[in-house]
């Protein structure tokens, strides 16, 4: 299976599949995932993404909700998304 890099202040964030992407693009009508992700971390965490060093606070709070890492947290939020839609 295909994945895509994500990048985020110029440094690699998460790989998704790319029929994933695809679908969320598809029955969202999201182009962006970068303002969606920053979007999602402020609804999840309070946390503004609008540096790299946000990336600290971020990354303990993905560890203190039991995520692996950004990308498991960031294909839940993909897969939420997608079900809001149907």
């Amino acid at each position: 299976m295909a994945t895509k890099k994500i990048k985020l202040f110029q440094r690699h964030f998460a790989n998704i599949e790319e029929c994933m992407l695809q679908e969320f693009h598809i029955r969202t009508g999201i182009i962006n995932i970068i303002s969606f992700i920053k979007q999602s971390a402020y609804n999840d965490f309070e946390i503004y993404l609008s540096h790299e060093s946000d990336m600290i606070d971020f990354e303990k709070a993905l560890k203190e909700n039991f995520y692996k890492d950004k990308s498991e947290w960031l294909r839940e939020k993909i897969r939420d998304e997608i079900k809001n839609c149907k």
